[in-house]
């Protein structure tokens, strides 16, 4: 019998290995072999029976993989999840597309290891850091609410985490008596901040001293270099979920980055604190694909709480969604109340004069434009044309809103065609790849206006035969690169911007051009009778080094919006573009050409 009992035994380990031949086992041969002559087998194979009997149960109970809340503990959107497959994250190679197999992966590879662990020591569970009931404690306490009765009751008894030394600590370490979700804006001092960070914070009920923060971020420092921004754009960027002390955290914003804090109170139960407290464990370590569209702060924040509760999960349709416009959603739908707000110690004076921004009544962050343009070269006839421009990401500076009181401008892959309506030739006028621009008093904040543009753009002038260029208005469709970078001072009073900003730049097309550009103007904003306004007035002149190869050296610039609702604007522009020093590497026929649009603008 006692023979019988261990072909058995050793057979029931062979059959589930050969099922999930790509599992781990975590454990190796010579540790089974160490231990086998002190266990009383008997007594591991009633233990092994037990086991297997949650397994078959487990195993019936495939709708647990169509579950929702599964699909939230996997990031899954659209049938995929958001967490790249080559990451640590999956028991199943095919775990990211398929739900039902990192189901059954998970499963089998528990009772495999416990199997395992029951032919080492005497009817002991291996549950230590490297099991997967450690790892994974959420899975299991969310598999657990699925179950009934003794089925249930068998798999709580089964899952015991003494041993589990790291997710203990961090249980202690990492307290979810309070938790809220906190946004860091827009920093004045580092680019990458354009959209601004969300991120979780946690402290202990009677120890104030015991905060953290966890935020999920990319590991590269992207700083001004566009190859950088690049790399993100396309996801070519690790990313981790971080636990960090909260006073270095805020330190770090607050002190280093100049930022502005925005405290929300998430409006959770006991059971959804605990159950985002072991999914924050089960993401630790694991190396994450940062993608800038597709898996950012915000979206790894979302998902995150959507565990917890799905109806954190919330967005819109668009691609990509911002934490300004995710804090919208949720504080819309009575998820989360507003605690306070902290302001770097540079910003006070300047928020005492001009108030706080008003992260949850901003605009929607997408633009797009429907225009009438006018181009008058004066030595040819008027041409008339439709353009349409669409900024999909973040802020537009034309946007007529009060809500922000700083001037900024943030935009990635905005773009602007054009129709020609004597010939209906469809252009493309311009692609912003990357366009930072703020506007700060130097005095106030003590900090730079900036500019940095990555951008392919169109000459002024249509290109003729010869290498130079006619006097119409240019519908070719060649957008050649131009690469800028500015640092300038800005003074504010009460609505209204005064900035001078210099800037360096390259751009190519016909020749390799080198120039210097310098740009002053105004920015005003201002509500008036329940509605917003922005006015634009500026000038820019450029030197060129090499030759003038954009079509012109100065250009006046005059923009007036007005916000009709909410999200919709109506606008009208002109911009009068003269050259001032003739190149003769570069042959025009017009030196100044006027250009007038009027239209409509929205937000979504």
């Amino acid at each position: 019998m006692q023979f019988s009992l261990s072909i058995r035994f050793m057979f029931l380990i062979s059959l589930i290995s050969s099922m999930i031949c790509y599992a781990d086992t975590l454990t190796t041969e010579s540790n089974i072999s160490k231990h086998i002559k002190s266990v009383s087998f008997l007594d591991s194979q009633n233990k092994a029976r037990q086991i297997y009997t949650i397994y078959t149960s487990l195993a019936k109970h495939k709708d647990i993989a169509e579950a929702k809340q599964w699909h939230s503990l996997l990031h899954y959107e659209n049938n995929k999840s958001l967490i790249n497959k080559k990451s640590r994250f999956f028991i199943s190679p095919k775990g990211y597309i398929n739900p039902l197999a990192e189901y059954n992966a998970f499963i089998y590879s528990i009772l495999l290891e416990e199997l395992h662990a029951l032919n080492r020591v005497k009817n002991q569970s291996y549950n230590d850091d490297k099991s997967l009931i450690c790892q994974y404690p959420a899975r299991l306490n969310f598999i657990a609410t699925q179950l009934q009765g003794i089925e249930r009751k068998r798999l709580l008894d089964y899952i015991d985490t003494k041993k589990c030394i790291g997710l203990r600590t961090f249980y202690n370490r990492a307290s979810f008596d309070f938790i809220s979700l906190e946004f860091a804006g827009e920093s004045d001092i580092n680019p990458n901040s354009a959209m601004g960070h969300i991120y979780l914070s946690t402290q202990e009920s009677f120890h104030a001293d015991r905060a953290y923060t966890i935020s999920f971020f990319a590991t590269t420092n992207l700083g001004f270099n566009p190859i950088n921004y690049i790399r993100v754009f396309i996801g070519g960027v690790r990313g981790h979920v971080v636990l960090m002390p909260a006073k270095s955290a805020r330190s770090e914003y607050l002190d280093d980055e100049k930022r502005t804090l925005y405290r929300f109170k998430l409006l959770l139960n006991t059971y959804q604190k605990r159950l985002l407290q072991q999914h924050l464990w089960e993401l630790k370590d694991k190396e994450i694909h940062y993608k800038f569209i597709t898996y950012n702060c915000n979206t790894a924040m979302r998902k995150i709480l959507g565990v917890a509760n799905r109806a954190f999960d919330i967005r819109s349709k668009k691609i990509l969604q911002t934490p300004t416009e995710y804090l919208s959603l949720l504080h819309k739908q009575g998820l989360i109340t507003q605690q306070d707000i902290t302001l770097p110690e540079k910003k006070q004076e300047f928020v005492k004069r001009h108030g706080e921004n008003n992260v949850l009544d901003t605009k929607k962050n997408s633009r797009l434009s429907f225009s009438y343009a006018g181009f008058t070269p004066f030595v040819t006839p008027t041409n008339h044309h439709l353009q349409i421009e669409f900024n999909p990401i973040y802020i537009d500076g034309r946007n007529a809103d009060t809500a922000y009181k700083e001037f900024m401008e943030a935009k990635l892959a905005a773009f602007s065609v054009g129709l020609d309506s004597i010939t209906l030739q469809p252009y493309i006028n311009k692609l912003e790849l990357l366009r930072l621009k703020s506007v700060l008093d130097i005095a106030q904040t003590r900090s730079f206006s900036k500019l940095m543009n990555i951008s392919f753009e169109s000459n002024l002038y249509q290109p003729n035969d010869n290498g130079g260029f006619l006097a119409v208005a240019n519908t070719s469709s060649h957008i050649m690169p131009t690469i800028e970078f500015g640092l300038g001072i800005g003074k504010y009073t009460k609505h209204t911007r005064w900035y001078i900003l210099p800037r360096i730049g390259y751009r190519y097309e016909v020749i390799h051009n080198v120039y210097m550009g310098f740009e002053s103007g105004v920015i005003t904003s201002f509500r008036w009778h329940d509605y917003d306004f922005k006015g634009i007035f500026n000038y820019t002149y450029f030197y060129d080094f090499m030759g003038n190869n954009r079509g012109y050296d100065g250009m006046l610039y005059v923009y007036f919006g007005m916000a009709v609702l909410k999200n919709i604007d109506i606008f009208i522009a002109s911009k009068y573009y003269h050259t001032l020093l003739q190149t003769s590497k570069i042959p025009y026929e017009a030196t100044e050409l006027l250009q007038y649009n009027t239209g409509i603008a929205w937000y979504f």
